[in-house]
């Protein structure tokens, strides 16, 4: 799925509620015990929060409606880079609470 930056930075402002200005695009693939569980590109962008200046943003198709879920994690140590954005939601989402 294709991001659509205008909405992930509406999105980072909606669930961060700060500016985001995109910076950068990342492919990322992740894989457990051999086999893909994440392939897209994640964006970068800055932010100006008082916890980051950072926030790492994807969309993802809606698993009931196929339409565009974005998915926003700012950069707050440990998560610091695109690679470990992704990480930590899949591990969030496995636990129930992404």
């Amino acid at each position: 799925m294709n991001n659509d930056l205008e909405a992930l930075a509406r999105a980072i402002q909606q669930a961060h509620g700060c500016k985001a200005t995109h910076a950068a695009s990342t492919p990322v693939h992740e894989t457990f015990q051999g086999a893909t569980v994440w392939r897209g590109t994640v964006e970068t962008f800055t932010v100006k929060h008082p916890a980051a200046r950072h926030c790492f943003a994807w969309s993802i198709p809606d698993p009931k409606t196929n339409d565009p879920e974005h998915v926003t994690v700012l950069a707050v140590p440990p998560v610091d880079t695109p690679k470990k954005a992704v990480q930590a939601y899949l591990v969030a989402k496995a636990k129930g609470s992404a």
